[in-house]
């Protein structure tokens, strides 16, 4: 998924002055939501205001995982709004993510894997399976790998 923060110029017909906005959006799975719903003055975001969202959208079952990481992007594209001189201070420094949790990895014993090998033998991507159990790499790390990344040394 990718994320980017949009400072936005909203340019009002019967204002002489632009006042920059903020909108979050986030893509998942191609497609683009936006995680906050309205746009809100800069110079009005406050610490509670990104909380509360952070706080809706946790309940509302994001991991904090990707809390964290918008919330990184957030950080980046606020201090980039101090540096313009639209905002004084950056709200995003000062909010409380939740928790972020330590998964249980459950490990194949060796009959598991055994098993698991016999099984995989007909499918076309056995090889990506026994690359995968050898090394831990993930799906995606897999299916990019090319043949500078081989190494039969």
């Amino acid at each position: 998924w990718n994320m980017a923060v949009i400072l936005v110029k909203n340019l009002q017909k019967n204002k002489l002055k632009q006042e920059p906005m903020i909108l979050l959006w986030i893509n998942i799975k191609n497609q683009y939501n936006p995680i906050y719903r309205a746009y809100i003055k800069l110079q009005k975001l406050k610490t509670r205001d990104i909380q509360n969202l952070y706080n809706r959208r946790y309940e509302e079952g994001l991991s904090a995982n990707t809390i964290s990481k918008i919330n990184i992007v957030l950080k980046s594209a606020l201090s980039k709004a101090i540096t313009e001189s639209y905002i004084s201070n950056n709200p995003a420094n000062h909010v409380e993510l939740p928790h972020i949790g330590k998964t249980n990895i459950k490990v194949f014993t060796l009959d598991e894997q055994k098993a698991f090998e016999e099984a995989a033998k007909g499918y076309s991507l056995y090889t990506a399976f026994i690359v995968n159990l050898d090394t831990g790499l993930r799906k995606s790390e897999i299916l990019a790998l090319t043949w500078d990344d081989v190494n039969l040394d």
